[in-house]
């Protein structure tokens, strides 16, 4: 009797401690959205200098340079889901030495995008529509900091 009475105070105790004990929190990794925000330079273009910015508050712009005299500049919102994300342009500006037109849209640029950022590097896969066929694209940024 006196052996079983040890075994439940002993059982009583182990089960106190085992569930007293505080479990050790993780350090929380950032969301996929909070990994997307900030400015990038899309590598291997060729003489084609294009950047991205996606802002804190869903803001995103691309600029695409193709000389020192013609650029365009793409204005919109995105939205994130997990790692797919949603580009709308709202506004295009494009620039032709001293003039510039600027020209209020509703469109999609890089279409059923997913993207993964890795080591300060994104990577956009999405779907593209050259000569009317769907076709996957696959586009690679580098992050950096903008100078004034």
């Amino acid at each position: 009797m006196k052996n079983a009475f040890k075994i439940f105070v002993f059982t009583i105790f182990a089960s106190i401690a085992i569930t007293s004990c505080k479990k050790e929190k993780l350090p929380q990794t950032p969301t996929t959205s909070d990994s997307l925000v900030g400015n990038w330079r899309e590598t291997n273009t060729g003489s084609v200098l294009r950047r991205i910015s996606f802002g804190v508050g869903l803001d995103f712009s691309m600029v695409t340079v193709l000389d020192n005299t013609h650029s365009t500049s793409l204005h919109g919102k995105y939205t994130v889901n997990g790692n797919a994300v949603d580009i709308v342009i709202t506004e295009s500006v494009s620039r032709n030495g001293d003039k510039s037109v600027t020209t209020v849209v509703n469109q999609k640029v890089y279409d059923k995008a997913s993207f993964t950022v890795k080591d300060d590097k994104l990577t956009l896969n999405f779907i593209g529509f050259p000569a009317d066929q769907l076709t996957a694209g696959k586009a690679t940024f580098d992050r950096f900091i903008m100078t004034d």
